[in-house]
Protein backbone atom coordinates (compact mmCIF):
# COMPACT_ATOMS: atom_id res chain seq x y z
CA UNK A 1 0.00 0.00 0.00
CA UNK A 2 1.50 3.30 -1.01
CA UNK A 3 -0.27 5.41 1.59
CA UNK A 4 0.84 4.53 5.13
CA UNK A 5 -2.26 6.19 6.61
CA UNK A 6 -4.52 3.88 4.63
CA UNK A 7 -2.46 0.84 5.72
CA UNK A 8 -2.66 1.84 9.39
CA UNK A 9 -6.42 2.38 9.21
CA UNK A 10 -6.95 -0.97 7.47
CA UNK A 11 -4.68 -2.82 9.91
CA UNK A 12 -6.53 -1.31 12.87
CA UNK A 13 -9.89 -2.32 11.38
CA UNK A 14 -8.64 -5.86 10.80
CA UNK A 15 -7.39 -6.03 14.38
CA UNK A 16 -10.76 -4.93 15.75
CA UNK A 17 -12.59 -7.48 13.58
CA UNK A 18 -10.25 -10.29 14.61
CA UNK A 19 -10.91 -9.35 18.24
CA UNK A 20 -14.66 -9.57 17.64
CA UNK A 21 -14.28 -13.02 16.12
CA UNK A 22 -12.02 -14.16 18.98
CA UNK A 23 -14.63 -13.06 21.53
CA UNK A 24 -17.47 -14.66 19.55
CA UNK A 25 -15.55 -17.94 19.62
CA UNK A 26 -14.89 -17.67 23.34
CA UNK A 27 -11.14 -17.11 23.27
CA UNK A 28 -9.70 -15.35 26.32
CA UNK A 29 -6.89 -12.84 26.28
CA UNK A 30 -4.70 -15.30 28.15
CA UNK A 31 -5.34 -18.08 25.63
CA UNK A 32 -4.72 -15.73 22.71
CA UNK A 33 -1.49 -14.50 24.27
CA UNK A 34 -0.23 -18.03 24.88
CA UNK A 35 -1.18 -19.11 21.36
CA UNK A 36 0.21 -16.10 19.50
CA UNK A 37 3.15 -15.11 21.74
CA UNK A 38 1.74 -11.56 21.71
CA UNK A 39 1.29 -9.96 25.13
CA UNK A 40 -2.23 -9.60 26.50
CA UNK A 41 -1.70 -5.84 26.68
CA UNK A 42 -0.76 -5.63 23.00
CA UNK A 43 -3.65 -7.90 22.00
CA UNK A 44 -6.08 -5.71 23.95
CA UNK A 45 -4.75 -2.60 22.20
CA UNK A 46 -5.06 -4.33 18.80
CA UNK A 47 -8.61 -5.55 19.50
CA UNK A 48 -9.69 -2.05 20.62
CA UNK A 49 -8.14 -0.37 17.57
CA UNK A 50 -5.60 1.53 19.68
CA UNK A 51 -2.56 -0.06 18.05
CA UNK A 52 -1.54 -0.56 14.44
CA UNK A 53 -0.46 -4.20 14.26
CA UNK A 54 2.22 -5.55 11.98
CA UNK A 55 0.99 -8.03 9.39
CA UNK A 56 2.80 -10.79 11.33
CA UNK A 57 0.59 -10.07 14.35
CA UNK A 58 -2.57 -10.13 12.25
CA UNK A 59 -1.61 -13.47 10.71
CA UNK A 60 -0.73 -14.97 14.12
CA UNK A 61 -4.08 -13.86 15.55
CA UNK A 62 -5.98 -15.14 12.52
CA UNK A 63 -4.23 -18.51 12.75
CA UNK A 64 -5.04 -18.75 16.47
CA UNK A 65 -8.77 -18.23 15.88
CA UNK A 66 -8.97 -20.26 12.68
CA UNK A 67 -9.49 -17.43 10.21
CA UNK A 68 -7.74 -17.26 6.84
CA UNK A 69 -5.95 -14.02 6.04
CA UNK A 70 -5.43 -13.38 2.36
CA UNK A 71 -3.30 -10.49 1.21
CA UNK A 72 -3.73 -9.45 -2.39
CA UNK A 73 -1.10 -7.45 -4.20
CA UNK A 74 -2.52 -4.88 -6.52
CA UNK A 75 -1.06 -4.74 -10.01
CA UNK A 76 -0.97 -1.61 -12.11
Amino acid sequence: MNNPHVYRAAAKQLGVRLGEIARERGYTGKHMSETTAISETTLSRIFKGHFCPKSEYLVAIADAIGVDMVFVERTK
